[in-house]
């Protein structure tokens, strides 16, 4: 079952051909970023979202049922893919992370064991961002123990931002790893009219900021407000991009 990541203070198939690349991305003024979370649970989601045929960033949990396809699918596209990553919320163990979570309770080894676990699991991802978790990016320490793997790796991180105690995106800075901070969550209300208000306040940001990123989830709501709404976008000149562009 798919869970939505919680609110912080926000305003409220078939793929293409193989070997096709769908990021040939004109120029803009301004720059957003689509990111969906919670991929691996279905095959149809993502056959819905390449379809588009838009830059649109498939973040996907590790050791789920379709994990492997809906990479097999985006890396057919030429879709950037994510890891996204379980770690610790603060209801932990009322809430259950899943398997490839990254604990408090793990020593650095074990960290670094379970990283490369999962990204063994989703080999082409190019970055991370991070999967409820609202106590594990608050850990300066066990955040450090990640962004050396990524450093090392050559990936970037995406905080999605669950938590305003986050210390995620300093940590990634002080190692040099390329990172930047989810702004927008597109479906806290999951509605199609609702996901239409976010990515139109998305819009107005971008214009003010130069660029913004958004996370929305694999909902039937979402996908269809999507495919409503990216025309009206690209037509006020903002370019769509993945995420790795706006890493820094």
């Amino acid at each position: 079952m798919l869970s939505a990541s919680p609110a912080v203070s926000d305003p409220p198939a078939t793929p293409p051909p193989a070997g096709q690349d769908i990021a040939r991305i004109p120029s803009a003024a301004a720059k957003m970023a689509i990111v969906i979370d919670d991929m691996g649970n279905t095959i149809q989601a993502a056959s819905e979202l390449l379809e588009m045929e838009v830059p649109i960033t498939i973040a996907i949990m590790p050791f789920r049922r379709y994990t492997k396809q809906v990479e097999q699918m985006a890396v057919a596209a030429g879709v950037e893919i994510m890891v996204h990553m379980p770690m610790q919320p603060i209801d932990y163990p009322h809430t259950n992370c899943g398997r490839g979570a990254l604990l408090l309770s793990m020593s650095d080894q074990q960290i670094i064991n379970t990283i490369n676990s999962v990204i063994n699991d989703i080999s082409a991802a190019k970055g991370l961002n991070n999967h409820m978790c609202s106590a594990f990016t608050q850990d300066p320490q066990k955040m450090a123990v990640l962004m050396q793997q990524l450093k090392d790796k050559n990936m970037y991180f995406v905080d999605s931002r669950t938590t305003t105690a986050t210390v995620a995106l300093d940590v990634a800075r002080a190692y040099n790893v390329p990172a930047t901070k989810r702004e927008v969550f597109l479906d806290n209300t999951p509605s199609v009219s609702a996901v239409q208000s976010q990515l139109r306040l998305a819009v107005k940001k971008a214009k003010m900021q130069g660029s913004i990123l958004v996370i929305g989830h694999p909902y039937p709501e979402t996908i269809q407000a999507l495919r409503m709404t990216i025309p009206e976008i690209q037509d006020q000149d903002i370019q769509l991009v993945y995420a790795s562009e706006l890493c820094r």
